[in-house]
């Protein structure tokens, strides 16, 4: 058996290695059980599904050796394979790869593998033995065996995942678009006599067990479990799960692959080494070359190579803007690049860029920065030639009521998000293909703002008056609001250094903490959408005072709260940033942007400029500020100006009771 024959894991107990566990009907005491949403082996037969992301399916070491192992499983009819829609992970969903892409890929990916039908799976005809024809059944595999020379389960490459998504767009579900619970209540309902058990990557594990997933508990009591393990997991498999105080103790069955199958000694194996070598290729390589240099051996299957490149996916400059690595992802392989040759943290260069902090961003101007003729920027007009494409794309393609609540947003935010995807990936030339590509990109986008203020109750935060703590919050986290530029953005001062975690703990959660800067953030939205200029402003200039940063900044709660910070900005607010300026940067924050940057979009990174100590870079940095049209009357002291700024929690009040105005002159 591919798992472990000796000891399969049951949080911390040691448990008989049967099939029986396997499948549920025993506990890990040997106790015989019966679940009660899925039947034994019977009739229904017995499927292993299995969800990745697939940007790309790897091969040997990766998802390929996952899969051959599941199908060695005795008393397995079936791997279903079902590369995920729409990941649960907002910050997740943005980056990926089309779908139908992904599913194509893992089609050339899996030796044997036949996709699934729609309109035969909506028939929910129950699975037939191993062997005979099914609803996902062929014979092309019949004749297949497993190394240790049993018959192989056939392999379904499934889109049950895009069932479930449309679903919850059409109403009929009531679960969390992406999540695990919602593909297995749709398999549940088309094939109800079939024993579904459920196999992910220890990663995902990991998060199971800490109680991130949507439902993880009722997934862990239905479900038997089957866990491939991962590179950079090997410490943690010993705890006792059962025991971490997430989970409860009601856990059907949790088995392992072998270690030495899905994560082999040597170089890891992840979609994200393999993405990040595909983006530095060159135009004339070929498919031979790439699989040579890009990945260890046999880690990415020729075919599937050769139709990335046919594709031309992931090329550079495509998808930079992910917060985060899919699913699939290695903790190595989410580290920052660093430069082949070491030339130290304080030497002439690092990480490609010389010693002087503001020859880190050599743009002038960002993307959006260039105003047309009429002297408006991007964020003052319409849209307008491919924005165009992609609103009508949009407007075609959801549902009218989704549609009227995208329009619906306030400050412009499903406009933003249209340009926010031509700007983060530039489309080089248009046609109607890539119209339609880019409007399910800002459709997602727009969705994932839409859930998130409506789980977050945003609408409400200025209604209801200055959230509580508010002393506590802007004392121990200052923030201040200072002048506006010559344009009418709104000057934001923040001090990284003067942030107390451990004072803000002492009398708010961190969830409350996190609360009050969305606060901030809506609060600067409606004053932007409130400005008395003849044009529309919603982007505001952002001053970072970094004097007194140390090491401790990127460590622990501070990190956190920083990283949070950055994608309420990028991710929840999108394109909200008009310019970003870094001052007072000591010599060791040059060693501590190589974390951020990871988090930050191309667009985005091209708006900050940094600034480090003394008279000379107060000189440049007074040039800088000039040439952006930002008078020293409108930025702080810290940035060499005169206003003094307001306390970011009289700003809110001075918000909070022009809101209440305004809905009352309405009325």
């Amino acid at each position: 058996m591919p798992w472990r024959a000796g000891a399969p894991r049951c949080f911390g107990r040691r448990a008989r290695a049967s099939s029986r566990d396997i499948f549920g009907d025993v506990d890990a005491n040997g106790t015989s059980r019966k679940s009660s949403t899925s039947t034994s082996t019977g009739s229904g037969g017995t499927v292993i599904v299995y969800g990745l992301s697939a940007d790309p399916p790897t091969d040997v070491g990766g998802h390929g050796s996952v899969v051959r192992a599941l199908r060695a499983c005795e008393g397995v009819d079936e791997v279903r394979v079902t590369p995920v829609y729409a990941h649960a992970y907002a910050e997740k969903r943005l980056a990926t790869t089309s779908y139908e892409a992904r599913v194509e890929m893992c089609a050339l990916a899996f030796e044997g593998a036949v996709m699934d039908s729609d309109a035969d799976v909506g028939k929910h005809a129950t699975l037939a033995p191993a062997g005979s024809r099914g609803v996902s059944a062929s014979d092309d595999d019949a004749g297949e065996t497993s190394a240790a020379g049993t018959k192989a389960a056939r392999l379904v490459v499934s889109r049950a995942e895009y069932r479930a998504s449309l679903e919850h767009r059409g109403g009929l579900a009531n679960t969390k678009p992406g999540s695990t619970a919602a593909l297995m209540d749709v398999l549940r309902r088309e094939q109800p006599d079939t024993t579904f058990i459920i196999c992910v990557g220890e990663d995902a594990f990991d998060d199971l067990i800490s109680g991130k997933w949507f439902r993880g508990e009722d997934l862990l009591r239905d479900y038997a479990f089957i866990v491939a393990p991962r590179h950079g997991y090997e410490s943690r498999r010993e705890r006792n799960f059962g025991a971490s105080g997430h989970v409860t103790r009601d856990i059907r069955s949790v088995s392992w692959l072998e270690a030495h199958v899905t994560a082999p000694a040597g170089a890891p194996v992840s979609s994200t080494m393999i993405r990040r070598a595909l983006e530095q290729r060159q135009e004339c390589e070929t498919a031979e070359q790439l699989l040579q240099d890009c990945a260890p051996t046999r880690a990415l299957h020729p075919d599937v190579l050769q139709y990335i490149v046919d594709k031309e996916l992931y090329v550079a400059d495509e998808f930079q803007d992910a917060v985060g690595d899919d699913l699939d992802s290695d903790a190595d392989a989410d580290a920052p690049s660093t430069p082949t040759k070491d030339l130290g943290y304080l030497g002439r260069k690092f990480a490609g860029m010389t010693t002087e902090p503001s020859a880190y961003f050599s743009r002038d101007k960002s993307f959006t920065d260039a105003k047309d003729r009429h002297g408006l920027l991007t964020e003052s007009r319409p849209l307008i030639g491919k924005e165009v494409d992609v609103h009508e794309h949009i407007k075609a393609a959801v549902p009218r009521d989704e549609f009227t609540s995208f329009k619906a947003l306030p400050y412009e935010l499903f406009d933003r998000a249209i340009r926010t995807e031509l700007q983060n990936h530039p489309p080089g030339k248009w046609n109607a293909d890539k119209a339609k590509k880019y409007a399910f990109m800002s459709a997602e986008r727009v969705r994932v703002v839409l859930q998130w203020r409506k789980d977050n109750k945003v609408d409400e935060l200025l209604t209801g008056g200055i959230l509580p703590y508010s002393d506590c919050m802007y004392t121990n986290w200052p923030a201040f609001v200072h002048g506006q530029d010559s344009y009418g953005h709104p000057v934001l001062c923040e001090h990284p250094s003067a942030v107390k975690p451990d004072a803000l703990k002492a009398r708010m959660t961190v969830d409350e903490i996190m609360r009050h800067r969305i606060q901030v953030m809506e609060t600067l939205e409606f004053m932007k959408s409130t400005s008395q200029r003849a044009h529309t402003v919603y982007k505001h200039i952002c001053v970072i005072d970094l004097e007194g940063v140390t090491m401790s900044l990127f460590t622990g709660d501070v990190k956190s709260f920083l990283t949070e910070f950055v994608k309420l900005l990028t991710h929840r607010y999108t394109d909200s940033l008009h310019l970003m300026y870094l001052v007072n940067t000591p010599v060791v924050f040059r060693v501590m942007w190589a974390m951020l940057m990871p988090l930050l979009s191309t667009t985005t990174k091209s708006k900050i400029f940094m600034f480090g100590v003394g008279p000379n870079q107060s000189k440049k940095l007074a040039k800088q500020l000039a040439r952006h049209g930002i008078g020293q009357e409108c930025v702080p002291p810290c940035a060499g100006g005169t206003h003094k700024g307001t306390r970011m929690d009289e700003y809110i009040r001075e918000a909070v009771t022009l809101h209440k105005r305004l809905n009352e002159h309405v009325k």
